[in-house]
C-alpha cells in the first residue's frame, strides 16, 4: 500500500512543483477523467494530453494540494483510492481554494502502479473562480 500512497502523493505534489515529467510517471496511458463538478468536463485524454492541459491551465497559478486519509482498496491487479483534498490556488493576489474528494483507480503495470481514472467531487470552493 505504500507504493500506492506514494503514487497518489507524487500526483498531488507534481502540480505544486510543476513537475510535468513526474506527473507523466504516475499516469496510465489513458485516463478516465471526471472533473464534472469543477470544470463541467468528463473525458478520456491520453497521458500526454492530460499533462499538456494541466501545464497550460496552471502555468500562472501557484498551488498546494493536500491529500489525506487515503482509503486504499486492492482487488487483484486493480486498486482504488479515495482521498479528501484541499487544493489551495493563488494567482497574483487572487485566491481560489477547492475542498474536494478524489476517487482514483490505479492499475498495476509492469513497472509500477499508475493512475487510470480520476474523479474529483467538489465539496465547496472559496475565493474567486480561476
Amino acid at each position: 500500500m505504500d507504493d500506492i500512497a506514494g503514487v497518489i502523493s507524487r500526483f498531488a505534489r507534481s502540480f505544486d512543483l510543476k513537475d510535468w515529467e513526474g506527473l507523466k510517471d504516475v499516469l496510465a496511458e489513458l485516463i478516465d477523467l471526471d472533473y464534472t463538478d469543477l470544470r463541467g468536463t468528463r473525458e478520456t485524454p491520453s497521458r500526454e494530453q492530460y499533462v499538456s492541459l494541466r501545464k497550460t491551465a496552471l502555468q500562472e497559478l501557484d498551488t498546494q494540494q493536500i491529500l489525506s486519509n487515503l482509503d486504499i482498496r486492492i482487488d487483484g491487479e486493480h486498486t482504488s483510492c479515495v482521498a479528501p483534498a484541499v487544493i489551495f490556488g493563488k494567482r497574483d493576489e487572487e485566491r481560489f481554494d477547492t475542498h474536494a474528494i478524489y476517487r482514483f483507480s490505479l492499475v498495476n503495470e509492469p513497472s509500477s502502479w499508475h493512475i487510470s481514472s480520476i474523479k474529483q467531487t467538489v465539496l465547496w470552493n472559496d475565493g474567486k473562480s480561476r
